[in-house]
């Protein structure tokens, strides 16, 4: 743990000069963010949107499974949780071994694979009713530019059923700063970010074709950095009719 006193976005904000930490992939990331043990405020964020009742889910950048399995026994048919590190992915499993004891998580399948996000490839059939990149983005943007977190964007549209909801937590502009002056490649790709946080909602309205009747949530935490804004997208039931150039 950090020195006392320390608060956990700055424990995080030191721990991405880490290399070993360039992805967002850090090991305590959910003890930093919910001390003591905390329910995730984020839980009842989402409960207010969505019924996780028979829901097939993808969880991207899940970390140590921690909130992927919250999310599995409010009674989901099953869920996938993918991460890049296979030190993270391994303890997910250690988790998900344990919860299966537990009767409210005995039921949905829950599985976890190890796969960069943006190389993982599902079956055609595979179709989820909801997709969940929380906390997520700023990592892939900052690594990838706008290049590849607009490919994500418009792969997690078609991952989802028509009906389907994503569910997306990006992080401030200004968290940006502090893990691109760690490391000059990753400044290079920051100053070239065009696509800020505040035009994600546009693109994935305009450009990706989600509905624009989608809804902005704030989740309430200790931690000021972690007082986020969590967007709701629908993906339309029907193909939208192609805009007049």
């Amino acid at each position: 743990s950090g020195p006392r006193g320390t608060c956990p976005s700055r424990e995080l904000g030191a721990m991405a000069a880490l290399p070993g930490c360039a992805l967002g992939n850090f090991p305590d990331y959910y003890a930093f963010r919910n001390r003591g043990g905390a329910p995730d405020p984020r839980l009842a964020v989402m409960a207010e949107h969505v019924d996780w009742q028979g829901k097939r889910v993808l969880d991207l950048g899940c970390n140590s499974g921690s909130l992927t399995l919250s999310v599995a026994s409010a009674g989901c048919r099953s869920v996938l949780g993918a991460d890049i590190d296979p030190a993270l992915i391994r303890s997910a499993r250690a988790r998900a071994a344990e919860a299966r004891t537990d009767a409210a998580c005995a039921g949905p399948r829950v599985r976890f694979i190890c796969r960069d996000m943006l190389k993982l490839r599902l079956a055609r059939r595979a179709r989820f009713d909801v997709v969940l990149l929380l906390s997520t983005s700023k990592w892939l943007h900052l690594q990838r530019g706008d290049a590849g977190l607009q490919r994500l964007f418009r792969r997690c549209r078609r991952w989802l059923r028509p009906g389907g909801l994503f569910v997306l937590e990006p992080q401030p502009w200004k968290a940006y700063k502090k893990v691109a002056d760690a490391d000059a490649d990753v400044e290079a790709t920051y100053r070239s970010i065009a696509m800020r946080p505040t035009d994600f909602a546009e693109f994935l309205t305009d450009r990706v074709g989600f509905l624009r009747e989608y809804v902005w949530a704030t989740v309430n935490h200790a931690d000021e950095s972690f007082r986020r804004t969590m967007l709701f997208f629908w993906k339309p039931l029907r193909r939208a009719a192609p805009r007049p150039r």
